[in-house]
């Protein structure tokens, strides 16, 4: 399901309005509040500018923006001066969120990949899979894959950048360094118990996502462990 909502919300070219099919009711927008913190120091930034895949615009000039949103797959760019633009990918529901996400500028960048003996190619781009759980805890133990070619899979800690592609306790993100422009398909293994759905509607399954070069895609999922109605829901014939 998210695979396909996801794939479509990529698709759409921005300035676009949502199509009148003139069957039944046409969707009703909820609100996406975006906050956007500075990936080193935690703060919030104040001179980012968010842009639908509808063309509405608005500024973080308190650090987050709203915008309205139709439910099923969603994308969002995140631009900022000093920074590669932040594409941010989801799944809405009927009811309002909020997404929390960080987003980082060219100057760490490159020192994050200096650390990894590496350099970011402008001609690809960057990956970054957030796994949490509600209370934006790392979702330690889970893992994530892609289908799509890269360079260096790595969490970043407190002590800097590290290979992998598991969550930590102390990592809740993976990010894949240049990753061939194109569609890839992101999967994610959740903890033991848990269950992970693309946020905030919570899409269960691989999620599809297409990949720009020279920005930052970003992809947020949350997990927990399946409620008693899931689990009576799912056990329905």
């Amino acid at each position: 399901m998210s695979l396909l909502l996801l794939a479509l919300a990529c698709a759409v070219p921005p300035g676009a309005a949502p199509a009148d099919t003139g069957v039944g009711d046409p969707p009703v927008p909820v609100e996406g509040t975006f906050v956007m913190l500075d990936a080193l120091s935690g703060d919030a930034r104040t001179d980012v500018v968010l842009t639908s895949a509808y063309g509405e615009e608005v500024g973080t000039e308190d650090g987050e923006g709203t915008l309205q949103l139709l439910p099923g797959g969603f994308l969002v760019t995140a631009s900022a001066d000093d920074a590669r633009d932040h594409r941010l990918v989801g799944v809405a529901g009927d009811a309002d969120f909020e997404l929390l996400s960080f987003m980082s500028n060219r100057t760490l960048d490159g020192q994050v990949m200096g650390m990894l003996a590496r350099a970011a190619d402008p001609a690809k781009g960057f990956l970054v899979v957030a796994v949490d759980h509600p209370d934006l805890s790392p979702a330690a133990g889970a893992s994530v894959s892609v289908d799509g070619t890269y360079d260096v899979a790595f969490t970043l800690g407190a002590t800097g950048p590290r290979e992998g592609t598991d969550i930590t306790s102390s990592a809740s993100f993976v990010t894949f360094a240049n990753v061939s422009p194109g569609p890839v398909v992101v999967e994610v293994t959740p903890p033991e118990g848990e269950a992970c759905g693309v946020f905030p509607a919570l899409a269960e399954g691989a999620a599809g996502v297409d990949i720009v070069a020279d920005t930052v895609t970003v992809l947020t999922l949350h997990c927990d462990v399946p409620s008693v109605e899931d689990d009576t829901a799912a056990s329905d014939p």
